[in-house]
């Protein structure tokens, strides 16, 4: 067991809030904040609550409210998932919306790469984690994006935001390892929420990640 994880979890009577995701390079959240300020800047784009950079990830399963006491188990099967896992290289590209144009209440970043092995990754991370915390299972099927803003929009200005979305373009922007997943600890509140990293698991036991300038890369044989 992972002594911090154990030693933050013993004794732990309250419930948290947690989700599991896939950190981005420095670089590239820089990129996506500009991809926000070209959006932002654009009159039809007004009712959007952009998130913030330090908050923008790529989320393989959102568990809501887990029991404190639940935390060591929780970190267990986490690792479980991500054992035998190689790293893989991921991009973003593309712009779209949840659920349509029509309709539109999530703005987002799509995805590019290696997708299959991420959806791979997802999968067991849902297997695993089943049974963690109080958010329902997603009907829908996995849909990786970046989330960029939520929108609080409808009838004619929720579609004319719609339609700016289908003729912006957002052209590949990178691509980065994908050699850790994290869980993480979302505290709200009227500022908004706050994100602290608990635990961190390589995808290989033969991965590390190195830091490189901003960079985080990943090498063979840990460091």
């Amino acid at each position: 067991m992972n002594p911090v994880l154990e030693s933050r979890a013993a004794g732990a009577q309250e419930r948290v809030r947690m989700f599991v995701a896939v950190p981005l390079p420095a670089s590239l959240l820089d990129k996506v904040t500009q991809v926000q300020r070209r959006l932002q800047a654009h009159p039809d784009a007004t009712p959007v609550r952009w998130v913030r950079p330090e908050q923008v990830h790529l989320t393989l399963k959102f568990l809501g409210n887990v029991a404190g006491d639940d935390l060591p188990r929780l970190g267990e099967a986490l690792a479980s998932a991500c054992a035998g896992l190689n790293a893989f290289e991921l991009g973003l590209a593309g712009l779209g919306c949840f659920p349509n144009t029509g309709n539109p209440r999530v703005v987002w970043i799509g995805i590019t790469g290696a997708v299959t092995q991420l959806d791979a990754l997802q999968r067991r991370v849902e297997q695993a984690l089943r049974g963690f915390g109080d958010h329902a299972e997603e009907a829908r099927a996995f849909h990786p994006h970046l989330t960029l803003g939520r929108v609080n929009a409808h009838g004619n200005e929720g579609r004319r935001l719609g339609d700016l979305l289908a003729r912006e373009r957002v052209p590949e922007l990178g691509a980065w390892p994908v050699c850790q997943v994290d869980l993480v600890r979302s505290e709200l509140s009227p500022q908004g929420a706050r994100h602290t990293v608990f635990h961190s698991l390589p995808l290989s036991a033969g991965i590390g990640i190195v830091n490189r300038g901003e960079e985080n890369s990943c090498i063979q044989g840990g460091t």
